[in-house]
């Protein structure tokens, strides 16, 4: 055969001797490594020991060249740029299997506390931005290990303190809020982390100390954003039932925090009187800006729980500030039969004394004039007659 005749026939890697294959795989960059994988499955194969062997030392995940449902990472351009990590979206990760995989070498170096497998990694190149297959990235992982150091050194590599996980879209401050972890909220928060992201704030607000929230107030973030549910940083200061947080911030809090409404209609005054203990509802019903009618999804106003609850003193001051005691829940309830229930005439005659509807149904059929009459306390009954 010519030399001519040579030229016109077809070049196949699959007649090459494997060893010459996987020599030439050796010298091409991964991107081009997974490109000739993916040319022939029988390549695949051939080469996938390779790309196991990239996947060790260059932090990759256990990539298939077929597996199509990558998400891509911000500023990774689809169809151009290789995503590090795939997250196997055709099988869909399972609920609560989150952390690094057995595949995922870095991030198991990072979750398990190995400077120096990390420190050489990062050394040589690799992302300080990587996630696992999860979704979480490197930084996620240090901080739910609870590794201080560890979140110091991938900060000092270029880590990004406000690049929240994929899938989850939770930031770094959230996940180290949520550990009660203050000092590494004071690290992300100093390497630049946004304080004013989804959360963020009510993280802070909920699990950490007051120092923290100082800190983050004098580096910016806004206590004031409400969440599409309704959720602001005074109703996570109500639930944890924390005076000190509430002086620090109440001059903050704007009338549309004060009175912002949840899912089920409540006020944050409406939860701090859901707590028999709370040392925030005097607070809030005295504040001036703070809605004393507002009614919840159940038609109950700030009167009809502090009567309900027993906070008695809360009450009293709701009336002074003219809350409407003729409101009624979807039961028809008003105060005054609330108050009847709870047997406390002191308030019982206050109510009565301003006038409150006695025509309001006690019961489907009695007005709660009728039942108070017949009330077994003589006391009560007096008021009445």
């Amino acid at each position: 055969m010519t030399g001519g005749q040579l030229d016109n026939v077809p070049f196949n890697l699959g007649d090459l001797p494997p060893e010459m294959v996987q020599q030439i795989a050796q010298n091409l960059d991964t991107q081009s490594l997974l490109g000739l994988a993916q040319s022939c499955s029988s390549l695949y194969w051939l080469l996938l020991p390779e790309i196991r062997k990239r996947a060790e030392t260059a932090a990759f995940a256990p990539l298939s060249p077929y597996e199509e449902n990558f998400i891509y990472d911000e500023g990774q351009r689809h169809g151009i740029d290789d995503p590090v990590f795939s997250l196997y979206a055709s099988y869909g990760v399972p609920a609560g299997d989150f952390g690094a995989s057995e595949f995922d070498v870095l991030g198991k170096a990072v979750a398990g506390g190995e400077f120096d497998i990390v420190r050489g990694l990062l050394k040589h190149g690799v992302d300080p931005n990587s996630y696992v297959v999860s979704g979480e990235r490197l930084l996620s992982l240090a901080i739910q290990s609870r590794s201080v150091d560890m979140v110091r050194m991938l900060l000092e590599f270029g880590a990004d303190a406000s690049r929240p996980d994929l899938i989850t879209n939770t930031s770094p401050l959230i996940h180290a809020a949520r550990g009660h972890k203050d000092e590494i909220v004071h690290l992300l928060i100093e390497a630049g982390g946004d304080l004013n992201a989804d959360r963020v704030m009510q993280a802070i607000a909920a699990y950490c100390a007051l120092e923290t929230m100082q800190m983050a107030l004098a580096y910016g973030g806004n206590p004031t954003p409400i969440s599409s549910v309704g959720w602001t940083v005074l109703r996570w200061i109500v639930i944890r039932n924390d005076i000190d947080f509430f002086n620090l911030l109440q001059g903050e809090f704007p009338a549309t925090v004060l009175n912002a409404k949840d899912h089920l209609g409540q006020t944050a005054l409406h939860v701090a009187l859901g707590d028999e203990y709370s040392h925030l509802a005097m607070p809030l019903a005295c504040h001036p800006e703070v809605d004393i009618d507002i009614q919840d999804v159940h038609g109950y106003t700030a009167l009809h729980l502090a009567i309900q609850n027993e906070r008695f003193d809360v009450a009293d001051v709701l009336i002074q500030r003219g809350a409407n005691p003729n409101l009624v829940t979807i039961q028809r309830e008003n105060c005054l039969y609330i108050a009847l229930k709870s047997g406390f005439v002191p308030l019982i005659r206050t109510l009565v004394e301003r006038g409150v509807d006695r025509r309001s149904m006690a019961s489907g059929f009695e007005s709660v004039y009728f039942w108070a009459k017949y009330h077994d306390e003589p006391e009560i009954r007096s008021i009445f007659e």
